[in-house]
């Protein structure tokens, strides 16, 4: 073989070798991009799912606050009326009964709205942790509301029934404390956990 024969076919191979070689360095360094590209935009989605979480869990957060003033003012007003029928039925009067209804009316609707805000926002929480309080003091309410429909037909008969309800709404109030202090641990539980 000639040695200008040899000479070609020794340029042809590295040529050759020179246009394999920026083939695989232009698609490592496609591939590369890809992949930084990927991770980029999965970061950027994490980043955006946290903070939708982080958002949801400030609306929750602010939801369940809400929900523990408005149970609480409910317990509040019942533990008021039923201490006063309770020790000193005497100055029990219809402007404490008509305060005791008017400050219902206010309280148990917006007790049933942030109640749905909190299960809309967190469907467990809402439902099993703090329906139960809800229920609780409702079904107070109504004891202590026919009680004072009873004390127009007889005073007595009627101030009797709140005083057996005292016990039961200071057991509630007492009890509302801790029982909120848990919805709030277990929404941190909820979120630590995620």
């Amino acid at each position: 073989m000639e040695k200008e024969t040899a000479t070609l076919i020794a340029a042809i191979i590295a040529a050759s070798a020179a246009i394999m070689n920026a083939v695989l360095v232009g698609w490592r360094q496609s591939n590369l991009e890809q992949k930084k590209w990927q991770r980029s935009r999965k970061d950027e989605d994490d980043k955006w799912r946290q903070n939708r979480q982080d958002e949801a869990d400030t609306k929750l957060r602010a939801a369940i606050s809400e929900l523990a003033r408005n149970i609480t003012s409910g317990g509040q007003a019942i533990a008021w009326l039923t201490w006063k029928a309770s020790r000193t039925p005497q100055l029990l009067t219809p402007k404490d009964i008509s305060e005791y209804n008017t400050d219902m009316k206010m309280i148990l609707p917006n007790i049933m709205s942030t109640h749905l805000l909190v299960v809309a926002l967190d469907r467990t929480m809402g439902n099993s942790i703090i329906k139960p309080l809800v229920h609780q003091l409702y079904a107070l309410d109504v004891k202590v509301a026919l009680a004072t429909l009873k004390l127009e037909e007889s005073r007595e008969e009627g101030i009797l029934q709140l005083q057996t309800y005292s016990e039961e709404s200071d057991t509630f109030y007492k009890e509302l404390y801790e029982q909120l202090a848990n919805v709030i641990c277990a929404q941190k539980l909820t979120k630590n956990s995620e």
